[in-house]
């Protein structure tokens, strides 16, 4: 790091900036508008040498490898009240869905505009924002933006919020383009002839530890989970949403709904920069959870209200899977095995930013579900026109659960608390908008979700 001893953490009171060239470059600005230690990471390793509780740590995520995100968790993990800035690249990769449901991470485009880095300059110690209590199961990506310098009056438009952005896509009102790159795969290499994939190394075997793996098991095979004289039937559709019911006022009252917890949000941002230290901080950073929790579940309802349209946009289901598995197998705090199997040319029509929520929510719920000592296998195939995602599991506590109730709001949460109340059936109501369906099947000792889109 410059300015210190390179075999020392970062001090206490820094403003720390993660490797690279773009955030060596905001050094000097940073110093300009006021900031009393900046420090410059040569390496990710280094941050876990100091004490980084209470700091604000900058991370450019175009050079951010999908394997690093376990050193990010165990930074966020081991130091309280540090904050995390993903900075630049795509808000949709599934390290940045990871690192963001622990609470303290946000994300910013690049550029970044004055106001915002004149705040990090001037609050270099900072209290962030404790999200302990949130739902890991929830789909959303929490890129909340931090807010304007003290001062401004004017509170930016809600749909300047990815979140609230998404809702109002679905209520059909303005979108606005982020500038994001591209979704960069965790590993760029060509797939294998035989279409299976997997991470590279010696698969861990150690009880509790989460990896990947494309060992052929006799009951993954084409069917992903068929058992021995099962036939392979097509399962259930999904049930209708019930969105032709809704009064043509639903999604005005949804959108009021979103609008206030956005407002509540930045409002109460600022509040907490302005309160560090004093008595009422503990109260504020309490309330923070319960905003957090309205926003996501003013986002889910939107989702159920009225199911969103693909964009025209193409996303390789593959990778994208793919992506979502070599996080979560980098998890340091364990969880099941992975198995995955690929197949070329799963290229589907989608809106990626909303199809990263569906399967973010049925991953999180096999997850769940499996336990430290299950399994879970995905694959990704194609059949006539569709591209197929399957996630077989261990139903672990659902499995006196009906099939068919799956898709209920609070049917899962009631199980399993990890599970939000409505992120199952608001990713059904996604893959609904995109054009396909997400159904589950299976009995006996494996449950298994079924996401079909048609092919691109």
């Amino acid at each position: 790091m410059s300015s210190q001893n390179p075999d020392e953490g970062p001090s206490r009171g820094s403003l720390i900036l993660g490797p690279g060239p773009r955030l060596a470059s905001l050094e000097p600005l940073l110093r300009a508008l006021g900031a009393e230690s900046v420090v410059q990471a040569a390496d990710l390793g280094q941050l876990l040498k100091g004490d980084l509780s209470g700091q604000r740590l900058l991370i450019d995520l175009t050079i951010l490898p999908t394997e690093d995100g376990g050193i990010l968790r165990r930074v966020l993990r081991d130091n309280p009240g540090c904050r995390l800035e993903l900075i630049g690249g795509d808000p949709t990769r599934a390290i940045v869905q990871s690192l963001t449901l622990q609470g303290r991470a946000g994300w910013s485009s690049w550029p970044l505009d004055t106001d915002r880095l004149t705040l990090w300059a001037r609050s270099d110690h900072v209290s962030a924002l404790a999200h302990s209590g949130s739902e890991v199961s929830q789909p959303p990506a929490q890129f909340k933006p931090t807010p304007p310098a003290t001062g401004e009056e004017d509170v930016p438009r809600p749909h300047t919020d990815p979140e609230i952005q998404a809702i109002e896509r679905i209520l059909g009102g303005p979108s606005q383009e982020d500038g994001s790159e591209p979704l960069t795969p965790f590993d760029t290499q060509s797939m294998p002839d035989d279409g299976t994939h997997g991470r590279g190394g010696k698969e861990s075997e150690s009880e509790g530890s989460a990896g990947l793996s494309d060992q052929e098991d006799p009951a993954f095979g084409a069917g992903l989970g068929t058992e021995p004289g099962e036939s392979k039937t097509r399962p259930s559709k999904s049930p209708p949403l019930p969105t032709a019911h809704i009064p043509h006022w639903y999604r005005d009252q949804v959108a009021d709904l979103a609008d206030i917890a956005q407002r509540l949000d930045l409002g109460l941002r600022h509040t907490l920069e302005a309160s560090e230290g004093v008595e009422s901080e503990t109260a504020l950073r309490g309330l923070s959870d319960d905003i957090l929790r309205l926003g996501q579940f003013t986002r889910t309802i939107g989702f159920l209200a009225a199911p969103p349209g693909p964009d025209g946009s193409s996303v390789d289901l593959s990778a994208l899977a793919q992506d979502f598995l070599s996080s979560l197998a980098h998890e340091e705090d364990g969880g099941p095995r992975y198995l995955f199997r690929s197949a070329p040319d799963a290229v589907v029509r989608a809106e990626k930013s909303l199809l990263v929520l569906a399967i973010d929510a049925v991953l999180a719920v096999a997850s769940l579900a499996a336990g430290n000592k299950g399994e879970v296998k995905v694959g990704v195939s194609t059949e006539d026109q569709q591209a197929l995602l399957e996630v077989s599991f261990p139903p672990g506590p659902l499995a006196q659960l009906e099939a068919d109730r799956w898709l209920e709001p609070y049917a899962l949460h009631r199980l399993l608390p990890g599970v939000g109340p409505n992120a199952i059936p608001a990713a059904a109501a996604i893959v609904a908008g995109q054009g396909g369906d997400l159904s589950l099947s299976g009995t006996g000792k494996e449950r298994r979700f079924r996401l079909e889109l048609p092919l691109a």
